[in-house]
C-alpha cells in the first residue's frame, strides 16, 4: 500500500506541474540552451578568373555565376558562352544538354568545382562545331581550370 501512495503522489505531482505549465520551457529542467550560430558556407567558387587545360577560361562573379566562359574544343572550334551560367548548390555547372547521370550530350559541357579554386569537368564527344564534328579521344574529353587572381 505504500508503494500505491508514493505512485498517487508522484502522479498528482506530475499532473499539477502540467497545469502550471512547467517544464524544460519554464527553465523548471535548466536553461534553455542558446542555438549555436551557423557559420556562412564558403564559396563554391573564388570570385575572379579562372585558367586551363584545354584552352578554357572563364570569370566567376561574387554572386556566384560563370561568365564568358570560353574554350577551345579543337583547331578552329571555339566556344563562347555569353550568358551567365549558375554554380549550383553541389557544386556543379552544365552548359547545353546533360543526361540523367549528369554527363554532358550534344554538344554540352559540365563541370564541378571541387574546391573554391579547382573545377574538373566534361566535354562531349563527339562535339559538332558548325558543319564538322569533332571525335575526341577520352582524355580530349576531360578538362580543367584553377582560379589565377580577381
Amino acid at each position: 500500500m505504500k508503494t500505491r501512495h508514493i505512485f498517487k503522489k508522484l502522479v498528482g505531482f506530475t499532473v499539477m506541474m502540467a497545469l502550471l505549465g512547467c517544464g524544460a520551457s519554464s527553465g523548471l529542467l535548466g536553461p534553455t540552451p542558446t542555438p549555436e550560430p551557423t557559420a556562412t558556407p564558403a564559396p563554391l567558387a573564388k570570385s575572379g578568373h579562372w585558367k586551363g587545360d584545354p584552352n578554357v577560361s572563364f570569370d566567376v562573379s561574387a554572386d556566384g555565376e560563370v561568365n564568358n566562359f570560353r574554350i577551345v574544343i579543337a583547331g578552329d572550334c571555339i566556344l563562347e558562352i555569353l550568358r551567365p551560367v549558375a554554380i549550383n548548390a553541389d557544386g556543379s555547372m552544365s552548359i547545353g544538354e546533360v543526361d540523367s547521370d549528369g554527363q554532358p550530350v550534344n554538344d554540352g559541357i559540365v563541370g564541378t568545382f571541387g574546391t573554391a579554386t579547382t573545377i574538373q569537368g566534361t566535354i562531349a564527344n563527339p562535339f559538332i562545331c558548325g558543319s564538322y564534328k569533332y571525335g575526341m579521344s577520352a582524355d580530349m574529353a576531360e578538362w580543367s581550370a584553377v582560379w589565377v587572381g580577381p
